[in-house]
């Protein structure tokens, strides 16, 4: 316990770093790229992970977004390894860290190649929020902790796709991360960096959350636009006014003060992966690459920014989060 304790506080600041030491059992910790090419012509996700669950075993997910085929390679614990000071693990033949991706894989949607990541755009941190979390960065054990690696970042490499050579130089990357016991109960998340500007970026996700002896629905958005950040959360005091989810389209609303962000996502044909649940082990669900996110925002009425952003990532799972707000 002390050990778990020590390792969350001492990487508070680093939250791309492994987290595993010092706890026993439930526990996962995987990190999410997404990765496009400069056309847009192919999407796919990439997410290494660790899970001790009902057994020890390290696995890495692949949804490539053409087609919506996922497949997921599993190996044994030991044949994880991380840094303790610096962002960077292996599986296998394959490694990982904020500034590379290279795999090796086999299977049936087979893997091979190196992307080099540059110019990442990453969160401004500060004490009060040490990365997307905010505050509730410094609680210790809470059943799901999100941090938001990289907004955007530029790619530089091949990869050799079931036998295909995709070129992915001047493409994109998106990193995030989830580490602990347990997925949400229910959650919805979204993402898209590929807006006309460039820079552009934009991440939301809300979800059931265990608190004390009872729970709460919490959420957090980041907003990255013409050099500046806007970030809503439920710590920072902003309310969802509208939460919409139907069978074609999700539509939120989130105020907070004088500023207001108004979006739509337009629904897309799903891929299966498998997400850690304490109760459940690893269980399947959803997630499309094809999504399209409608985004306003304003400030005193007045518009910010208004646009639409391409290759948005989806994730609506567990019990409709809709219902309670």
């Amino acid at each position: 316990m002390l050990k778990a304790l020590f390792n969350h506080y001492r990487l508070i600041f680093r939250p791309e770093i492994f987290h595993k030491a010092g706890y026993k059992n439930f526990f996962f910790e995987g990190w999410f790229y997404k990765l496009v090419t400069a056309r847009g012509d192919r999407v796919i996700a990439v997410i290494p992970a660790i899970y001790n669950g009902d057994e020890n075993r390290a696995f890495i997910q692949i949804l490539d977004g053409t087609g919506h085929k996922s497949v997921v390679s599993f190996w044994s614990a030991d044949k994880f390894s991380s840094a303790q000071s610096e962002f960077s693990i292996k599986i296998g033949d394959n490694s990982f860290s904020g500034s590379h991706v290279s795999l090796n894989m086999d299977g049936d949607i087979p893997l091979e190649g190196e992307l080099i990541i540059t110019n990442p755009v990453l969160l401004k941190s500060s004490f009060l929020r040490p990365n997307i979390m905010g505050w509730y960065s410094y609680v210790p054990f809470m059943e799901c902790n999100h941090a938001l690696l990289a907004f955007s970042g530029r790619l530089n490499g091949i990869l050799v796709i079931n036998g295909e050579k995709v070129d992915f130089t001047g493409g994109k990357v998106y990193i995030e991360k989830d580490w602990g016991s347990s997925f949400p109960e229910g959650y919805i998340w979204c993402q898209s960096n590929h807006f006309d500007d460039s820079d552009t970026s934009f991440m939301f996700s809300v979800a059931k959350i265990p608190w004390l002896f009872s729970s709460f629905i919490g959420f957090l958005s980041a907003f990255n636009y013409d050099g500046k950040q806007y970030v809503f959360a439920t710590y920072t005091g902003a309310k969802i006014s509208k939460l919409e989810v139907t069978p074609s389209v999700v539509k939120v609303s989130v105020t907070q003060r004088k500023l207001r962000v108004d979006f739509e996502i337009q629904r897309a044909e799903t891929g299966e992966l498998i997400a850690p649940y304490v109760m459940n082990g690893l269980t399947k669900v959803t997630e499309s690459l094809g999504s399209i996110i409608t985004l306003k925002l304003t400030h005193n009425g007045k518009i910010i920014f208004e646009g639409t952003g391409l290759h948005a990532g989806l994730d609506i799972n567990g019990i409709d989060i809709s219902k309670f707000i």
